[in-house]
């Protein structure tokens, strides 16, 4: 379902996690939280969400529970 060439982000409602695909570039790897900070702040969505940062094939069942 996600592109191990890229980079996501999810938000869950009480969380963002930004997903880091394996082949995503080293430029996408490094803008992955500076993204989801900037989209807190230009969504209108509370600037305290918590961000976590997951590699693929690391995903923790938190994350893996949203794709149910």
């Amino acid at each position: 379902m996600l592109d191990s060439n890229d980079v996501f982000l999810f938000d869950t409602g009480f969380e963002i996690f930004v997903w880091i695909g394996q082949r995503a570039s080293q430029a996408e790897r490094n803008a992955g939280i500076g993204q989801a900070q900037n989209y807190l702040k230009t969504s209108g969505r509370p600037v305290y969400l918590p961000i976590s940062k997951i590699q693929e094939k690391s995903q923790i069942p938190t994350f893996e529970a949203l794709f149910d």
